[in-house]
This record gives structure tokens, C-alpha cells and sequence, in this order.
């Protein structure tokens, strides 16, 4: 038996915090039950209904994630290295390389090909913005690039692809809570 008595029970209210994508989120939530996990108490707490947090960002940014088949492609030191995209905005693409890119932040690269369906691929010039490991996958990179110029044609091309896959995921939201 502990020397000291569990602050936190079942049906106490506590309030969370924690950051998505950079972005701070805190809310308050019910403690439903405690597990223990390595002799430590394990928290499962209700979330809540709806959250709702501003991005500190200028453009609406799609997330493609891992199951997507969007793949940018870029030479570096001619040889070329490609990876998933993360996410993508009319303002910058986040994509994931192998480790061993040879790549700091600040550099330039012209010809970035992203390849987000098999109707759409855009090519362009990119600034790196910053580059960080992949926790789970410790021979990845994931990196941030804003695009330098990209052309009136290619925004609207990006926003009406970036429409469509937003219209298509709610779509299928629906379509699922329908059918339950």
C-alpha cells in the first residue's frame, strides 16, 4: 500500500492541457476510471463533445497523414529523395524524408515535385523551415518548407484540390455516422 493517497478519483473534473501541432488546447474532462500502468495510476477521462482551437496560421491546412499516397520527390546533391506529405497549405508543405537527407534549415530547393493525387502534382521551389526527427520512426525526418512564388495557377490548383479532399473526408464522415 502507497504511503500517500491518490489526489485524483473517479468522477473528479481535472482540466488538460496539451498541444496539437504546436498549438496549445486545454479543456476539462471527468475521470471515468484508473487503470494502473507500471505501478503508476493511468487516467481514462471523457473528451469532450466538440474542441475548437484557431490555427496561428494564415492558410487552412490540409492533413494528408500516412495513409495518403501524396509523395513529394526532390534531388538533393543529384540524388533524389522522396517521402510521404504530411500536410500541405497554399503557403508551405510538411513531408517526411529518410534521416540521412542531406539537409539544413534555410536551404533552398528548386524542382520539389509533389505528387498529392494522380491528377495533381505541383512542382516548386521550397525554403526549409525547420527539420525535426520522427520519434517512432528514428530514421525519418519530417521537415517544414514554405513555397517562394508559387504562381497564381498553382494556388488555385492547390486550393480547389485541398477543397475537394476536405469536401470528400466530410463526406465520408457522414456517410459512416449514417450507416451506425
Amino acid at each position: 500500500m502507497s504511503e500517500y493517497r491518490n489526489s485524483v478519483l473517479v468522477g473528479d473534473t481535472i482540466s488538460v492541457t496539451a498541444s496539437v501541432s504546436g498549438t496549445p488546447l486545454s479543456f476539462d474532462t471527468r475521470v471515468l476510471k484508473i487503470n494502473r500502468q507500471e505501478r503508476r495510476p493511468l487516467y481514462v477521462c471523457s473528451l469532450p463533445d466538440e474542441l475548437i482551437y484557431g490555427q496561428n496560421r494564415g492558410h487552412f491546412r490540409l492533413v494528408l497523414g500516412m495513409v495518403s499516397r501524396a509523395e513529394a520527390t526532390m534531388s538533393i546533391n543529384d540524388k533524389k529523395q522522396r517521402g510521404p506529405i504530411i500536410d500541405i497549405s497554399e503557403a508551405g508543405v510538411c513531408c517526411r524524408l529518410p534521416a540521412a537527407t542531406p539537409i539544413k534549415r534555410r536551404d533552398v530547393i528548386e524542382g520539389v515535385r509533389l505528387k498529392l493525387s494522380t491528377s495533381t502534382t505541383l512542382t516548386q521551389e521550397v525554403e526549409i523551415l525547420n527539420i525535426h526527427p520522427v520519434v517512432h520512426s528514428p530514421n525519418t525526418i519530417q521537415i517544414g518548407a514554405r513555397f517562394n512564388a508559387i504562381s497564381p495557377e498553382d494556388v488555385s490548383m492547390l486550393r480547389d484540390h485541398i477543397k475537394e479532399s476536405e469536401r470528400r473526408r466530410l463526406h465520408n464522415i457522414k456517410n459512416s455516422q449514417d450507416s451506425e
